[in-house]
């Protein structure tokens, strides 16, 4: 049966709204579905078609793509962080929060004496609760304080890997390793979270450190 003239033009002025779209309500307007119908050039396609193969479908693409320029333009309302890759991440924190990029030679010149400054006044608490909507540190428990950093350090190519083992009472061990091979690297940044666990956030921390790898096992005092 051919649709009405009348019908096909109010689809039009919808937007082509999917009203099939399964588990969506007239009023639920964030999950229903739209066409989107246009043209690009060849060489777009062929970069779409190469995202595809990391981020599945067109629409996925697509999808991330808007995010990412998003975050870009500073547009953050309704984007949650934690579900950010670690690129939108990034660019999200070099806009809100001033970040800059650090060779990484250049950074272990910077730390080579091991300041003690750097370990005790920084910006990691700050981060962590802009990580969280600005909810204070004492509002957080210590596993939303591990997250934060697991994303936030990682998105900005710190580590390689920021692994959280829960284990019993409210303890944790944590595994980072990284690319450096200096045991430098590693043993700044193993006493930077211990001073900001143990002297920020009152917390028992022991270390252990080597090359790539570091350690660190967190408990309640």
């Amino acid at each position: 049966m051919g649709t009405p003239a009348k019908s096909r033009q109010e689809g039009a002025k919808r937007g082509n709204l999917d009203e099939g779209t399964p588990g969506t309500s007239p009023g639920d307007d964030i999950n229903v579905k739209m066409h989107l119908h246009t043209t690009i050039p060849k060489a777009t396609m062929q970069k779409i078609d190469a995202l595809s193969a990391r981020f599945g479908t067109y629409s996925h693409v697509i999808e991330k793509a808007v995010e990412l320029l998003a975050v870009r333009e500073n547009l953050p309302p309704g984007l949650n962080k934690a579900e950010l890759d670690q690129i939108s991440l990034w660019h999200l924190m070099r806009s809100e929060q001033n970040m800059v990029a650090v060779g990484k030679t250049t950074f272990l010149s910077y730390i080579n004496d091991m300041p003690k400054k750097a370990l005790t006044e920084n910006n990691a608490i700050e981060i962590i609760e802009w990580f969280h909507e600005f909810k204070s540190v004492s509002e957080l428990a210590t596993e939303d304080i591990l997250i934060a950093i697991q994303k936030i350090w990682t998105s900005a190519n710190y580590f390689r890997e920021f692994r959280i083992e829960k284990k019993a009472e409210g303890s944790f061990r944590i595994v980072v390793t990284h690319d450096m091979n200096d045991i430098k690297y590693s043993e700044f940044w193993a006493t930077y979270f211990q001073v900001l666990f143990s002297e920020k956030l009152h917390k028992a921390v022991m270390i252990l450190f080597r090359p790539q790898i570091f350690y660190l096992e967190i408990r309640e005092k």
